[in-house]
């Protein structure tokens, strides 16, 4: 019996680390090429199954079901998983619950560089039936898809709406480039992606990102150079500022002159004096900067008549021969 009302909590599938590859079989033979895959999602509880048609096996078909585990226990030595499915391609399409309801029963074999689990599926929306991992209306193996990178102890990074897990190191040079391949995933969707780190400063990265793949080896094989992003730290410490000194910005002396003389004009038909900040003359047009002037050698002042602003300098490099400089205002 499965309770409906209230809804129940999915919990986390016992299937992992996730993605695998999988064959199956429908009560004839096990499809077992093209190999089908199943994926993790960004939340725990749901593992969506891509089921591929094997050209000689009869009853195979290509689909897509998505699960949500809803309860597991354990009696003797068996395991048992009940959960819901849904058809990924007919979401629109009205099933029952004898439809979706669905118990397993599942056994988990170590090997020295892969995990498996060997999985049988009720065919209909109760337990009876199942003796066996091996003995079922539909029968899976699961295998992990090869082995993880792990590297100083950190291998993924997970945000409320992506996932992304180290899959492999392709180039690492002196703590200031790092190039790999990760395995992302967002909400059921997932593939791999190129990421490479350029370390700028102690408290700057930049990142460049890649598209898409289905398969690790193609993830950094496109000749495309994607955009750079830069990522800073929560807590970031001042640093000294480069090309230290006081600047003239020439750029805006020409309109100053004609903004002042406007002015000037303003003043002798008017017959009385106005004050230059009081009609924004020189508000928003910086004359001078100044460049770690002050004891830290840490901070940019952009000053004109009436205004002035300072930054604060956090990083900097070069680039391509251009500089670049991380700063925010105090």
């Amino acid at each position: 019996m499965f309770r409906k009302e209230p809804s129940p909590v999915p919990e986390p599938c016992p299937f992992h680390p996730a993605p695998f590859t999988f064959t199956y079989n429908r009560g004839s033979h096990d499809c077992v090429y093209p190999p089908s895959r199943a994926e993790s999602c960004t939340d725990d509880s749901r593992l969506l199954l891509r089921y591929m048609a094997c050209p000689d096996v009869p009853s195979t078909e290509s689909n897509v079901e998505e699960l949500v585990c809803l309860a597991s226990w354990k009696e003797g030595s068996t395991r048992y998983l009940v959960g819901q499915i849904s058809q990924v391609q007919r979401r629109n399409s009205i099933a029952s619950d004898e439809d979706t309801y669905r118990c397993f029963i599942y056994k988990a074999q170590h090997g020295d560089k892969s995990m498996s689990y060997i999985i049988a599926q009720s065919g209909d929306a109760t337990c009876n039936g199942l003796s066996s991992p091996s003995d079922g209306s539909r029968t899976m193996k699961l295998t992990t898809t090869g082995s993880w990178n792990i590297t100083n102890g950190s291998a993924s990074i997970t945000h409320t709406k992506k996932r992304l897990v180290c899959h492999s190191i392709l180039e690492q040079k002196e703590k200031k480039h790092i190039k790999l391949v990760a395995h992302v995933t967002r909400g059921c969707e997932s593939g791999h992606v190129c990421l490479t780190f350029h370390r700028r400063g102690s408290s700057v990265l930049e990142l460049q990102q890649g598209r898409l793949w289905e398969t690790p080896q193609d993830a950094c094989s496109d000749h495309q150079i994607p955009p750079y992003i830069t990522l800073i730290t929560t807590s970031l410490t001042p640093t000294r500022c480069p090309l230290i000194g006081r600047y003239s910005i020439i750029n805006s002396l020409a309109d100053k002159r004609r903004r002042r003389q406007q002015i000037n004009i303003d003043e002798s038909v008017n017959g009385e004096g106005t004050s230059l900040c009081a009609v924004g003359g020189d508000v928003g047009e910086d004359e001078t900067v100044s460049v770690g002037c002050g004891n830290a050698q840490d901070t940019i002042e952009f000053k004109s008549t009436c205004t002035s602003t300072v930054y604060t300098c956090y990083g900097s490099w070069q680039e391509g021969g251009r500089g670049f400089l991380i700063a925010a205002p105090q």
